[in-house]
């Protein structure tokens, strides 16, 4: 899914509807939400926003590093009625502090400025070899008209073709959004590639997306792997989607599937 997908999403969510129906919830700078608003947010949606836009404009909102940081920076949660109710775990506190430290500590992308390119190799001058000369037999006087000798051109180029491309990735557990699917059949999952511009989306069956979540609360994101494997038919977007999770210490564990 495009760029200019997400940013269509995002300002039908939240500049026509939730920037205005509920401006003490959703602000610029954000407060913590309760968890389970997404749940009942899915069900006022408008006619003209899809839950798959909305899903997209909600994990923007809520992956953001003013987001995370207002987890560090408040003690409860807000409602939709703009009351201050759950508390905020120190687990939630940890794990927001664990991806802000990721940000930081991520390599920053050159920009094409900074990007040095060498000079091209200046070509050796080379001395074009004698041009064959023949007799032409038209003329009844001998001729020196110089003729090319042509070559017959040789198709280089190879092309196959292939029903899709078969998808494996690690995905670090910490990223993974905590999403309340309850009542979804899916969920749509944006993933982006560290130090790149490139992101794919996928759709990922709701009951294993749970089952994944709570493998990860059971191992903890430095105990484990999260593997995503599919098809890609088109470029950024994986088919057949399912998620495994892998405990680091396998010993004793045989890896969690989630598909």
């Amino acid at each position: 899914m495009s760029k200019s997908t997400h940013e269509k999403a995002r300002k039908k969510v939240f500049n026509d509807w939730l920037y205005k129906k509920y401006p003490a919830v959703f602000q610029e700078k954000p407060i913590p939400l309760v968890i389970g608003i997404s749940q009942e947010l899915l069900q006022q949606l408008p006619d003209d926003i899809t839950p798959s836009e909305f899903n997209i404009a909600m994990r923007w909102y809520c992956q953001r590093m003013t987001y995370h940081k207002s987890v560090l920076k408040h003690s409860q949660r807000i409602n939709l009625q703009g009351e201050l109710v759950d508390e905020i775990t120190e687990k939630d506190k940890q794990s927001a502090q664990e991806t802000l430290d990721k940000f930081k500590n991520a390599e920053p992308v050159k920009s094409k400025k900074e990007v040095i390119t060498k000079p091209a190799p200046v070509p050796e001058t080379i001395e074009p070899e004698p041009v064959k000369k023949t007799l032409s037999l038209k003329s009844k006087k001998t001729s020196t008209v110089p003729t090319e000798e042509v070559k017959p051109m040789i198709n280089t180029a190879s092309q196959a073709t292939a029903k899709g491309l078969k998808v494996t990735m690690v995905i670090d557990p910490a990223s993974i959004p905590n999403v309340d699917s309850t009542g979804m059949k899916k969920v749509t999952l944006t993933i982006q590639i560290a130090n790149s511009d490139i992101q794919v989306t996928t759709d990922i069956n709701a009951k294993s997306y749970r089952k994944t979540l709570s493998s990860i609360e059971e191992y903890g994101v430095e105990g484990c792997n999260v593997i995503i494997q599919g098809s890609m038919k088109q470029y950024g977007v994986i088919d057949d989607a399912g998620l495994v999770v892998q405990p680091k210490k396998t010993a004793n564990n045989e890896p969690t599937s989630s598909e």
